[in-house]
């Protein structure tokens, strides 16, 4: 899904499976059914773009096996689903790419907008979603600070906040309150702004 930054960069939305990695490309497409297919649904638009999360043996695999990528991107295809991105989700990777690459992929404004789905704790995410609300928009398995109590798969994503339902109302609100949420980061800004000035 494609937005236009007021800047006038178009900023791309895209919905990330290592959320909830699978090991096998029948999991993988199951995957996309259950998760990014509901999500473009939801947002109402013909593409939207899937950073795919792959275990290294399944890349393995499809880097050889033509005919298993050739029906990876039919299905991609018949979902509607547009792969961005290959995440291999590394900020030390990230950090030794060129100032130039670092900036137009993520600079400091989008950390400042911007939210995190981790299936981890959300400090984790601070290399990557850095401003004073992304917490508040985030969806992180720490989500309360306590330790999850245990059981299937499906019952520790739904405690977490992690299951499909928890997932699309997050998206849909941090879409909604953009403005909201600009106006209230550019109130921070200015404050800080004034603050330098009245010290120098």
């Amino acid at each position: 899904m494609r937005l236009r930054h007021h800047s006038g960069r178009v900023v791309h939305l895209i919905h990330g499976t290592n959320v909830r990695p699978a090991r096998d490309l029948p999991a993988v497409v199951d995957q996309l059914d259950t998760y990014a297919s509901a999500i473009r649904a939801r947002l109402g638009v013909d593409t939207l773009g899937v950073s795919l999360w792959l275990p290294p043996s399944l890349a393995a695999a499809l880097a050889v096996d033509g005919r298993a990528r050739t029906r990876l991107r039919a299905e991609l295809d018949a979902r509607g689903l547009n792969v961005k991105v290959v995440a291999a989700l590394s900020p030390q990777l990230f950090a030794r790419q060129d100032a130039a690459y670092r900036e137009a992929t993520a600079s400091s404004a989008d950390r400042w907008d911007a939210m995190a789905i981790t299936n981890g704790a959300f400090k984790l995410m601070a290399d990557w979603v850095a401003g004073p609300a992304a917490r508040e928009y985030s969806l992180s398995a720490d989500w309360d600070d306590r330790w999850r109590t245990g059981g299937s798969v499906d019952e520790v994503a739904d405690e977490a906040h992690l299951s499909a339902p928890y997932i699309l109302a997050a998206i849909d609100r941090f879409a909604t309150e953009r403005e909201v949420r600009r106006a209230s980061l550019r109130t921070i800004a200015d404050a800080i702004s004034s603050g330098v000035a009245a010290g120098s």
